[in-house]
């Protein structure tokens, strides 16, 4: 069965289905990175990051961590992109997985490392680097974003935001300057997540149950959306 929904389903933001969505989307988005990388680049997934300007390793703890590598002539490898999916926890005002991912996130800006990163969460604190409120008057209304930070451009962010009722957009995922971006499908990786995962099964699709709740307006088209699912 297919998602009831054009972009992201809202009820997979909820506490008890996140995780598992989380976990899914690091796998099939290193995949589909796969498949669209030029050698000699790659990407890799649960790997301690190495930040210059600090000469240390940041540990990905208990989030996951997505990093464009490539091999260098002299032998070694190089990360070109350190890639994101904002956790629960990142986006948790208190919580210690919130201040480790705000510490890792100001190492990786001020370092030669691009950073990319993907919130598919309404709820919780802001989080990525642009402030909320610039965010709002540059972008307009919305749900959703990814931020993405070039470190030959530092200090200079573009921003992708989407709203409820919107597919989720192809991204461009910066290399090495010079080199053109990967054009990296953010809607077909959930939709991967969604049809190979439990969701359909799992989920009871009633909009009481939504994670953080819902505008009047968000519910009526929830609802109107899962009826017109039910009579296909």
């Amino acid at each position: 069965m297919p998602s009831p929904f054009p972009g992201m389903d809202p009820f997979l933001e909820h506490p008890d289905f996140f995780p598992d969505l989380h976990g899914r989307f690091h796998v099939y988005l290193s995949e589909a990175l796969q498949d669209l990388l030029p050698p000699p680049y790659f990407a890799v997934i649960h790997e301690r990051l190495w930040v210059e300007p600090s000469a240390r390793y940041i540990e990905p703890n208990t989030d996951v961590m997505i990093e464009i590598r490539t091999r260098l002539a002299e032998g070694g490898e190089r990360v070109v992109t350190a890639i994101e999916v904002l956790s629960l926890s990142n986006k948790r005002a208190g919580d210690h997985g919130r201040d480790l991912y705000l510490q890792k996130q100001g190492e990786i800006l001020g370092s030669a490392v691009h950073l990319v990163e993907i919130d598919l969460l309404r709820g919780g604190e802001h989080t990525t680097p642009v402030l909320l409120d610039r965010l709002k008057r540059k972008a307009g209304a919305f749900q959703y974003h990814v931020s993405v930070h070039r470190f030959d451009q530092r200090g200079r962010f573009f921003i992708y935001p989407w709203q409820l009722a919107d597919a989720l957009p192809v991204i461009g995922v910066p290399l090495l300057p010079g080199e053109d971006e990967i054009p990296l499908d953010l809607q077909a990786v959930l939709t991967r997540c969604y049809d190979t995962g439990p969701y359909a099964r799992r989920v009871v699709y009633d909009p009481a149950r939504i994670v953080a709740p819902l505008d009047p307006q968000q519910t009526a088209w929830v609802q109107q959306r899962l009826q017109t699912a039910e009579t296909l």
